[in-house]
């Protein structure tokens, strides 16, 4: 079978553009405790965590809650299982810790975050991200907490109005 000039350009332009994804996804990161956790070195990362929760120096503070951790869970589940191309790849401390995976799309950066709720007092809690990059520019994973944070807080507030 031989191709016409506009197919072979076709398939040379999809073989081109096939090879600019992202390279491979890495594990994701094996975190026994946020409170005795540090931060891979060599992947662009991101932490958002409460005040004096994390051992590790957070890049941004994240705020306690009054809303139970249950509560707070199921908001995230919510919030996150709808949004477009993420996946999740597991559970841990009876659902308080999710590990999601976002395909960044043609033009974004994909990579992992794990959320964790921190359940801090009766009717008290807040949120652990810690956002891995495939790409070499950490502004993904901070774009991707930033945004995943927004998100759920909007939930919360839209939660606590009813």
């Amino acid at each position: 079978m031989r191709l016409s000039r506009r197919e072979t350009a076709a398939v040379a332009v999809f073989l081109s553009l096939a090879g600019c994804g992202s390279p491979p996804p890495g594990p994701p990161p094996t975190i026994g405790s946020f409170g005795d956790f540090r931060p891979a070195t060599g992947r662009p990362h991101y932490l958002a965590c409460p005040q004096n929760y994390c051992i590790a120096r957070a890049d941004q503070i994240t705020p306690l809650l009054s809303i139970r951790a249950a509560d707070l869970r199921n908001i995230v589940r919510r919030t996150l299982d709808d949004e477009p191309r993420i996946t999740l790849l597991a559970t841990a401390n009876e659902g308080l810790r999710l590990t999601y995976r976002q395909d960044g799309g043609m033009f974004g950066t994909s990579g992992t975050v794990t959320v964790e709720v921190v359940d801090a007092d009766e009717g008290v809690s807040g949120l652990v991200l810690y956002g891995e990059s495939d790409g070499s520019d950490a502004s993904g994973a901070r774009d991707r907490v930033r945004d995943w944070l927004a998100d759920i807080n909007a939930a919360v507030a839209h939660t606590a109005r009813r």
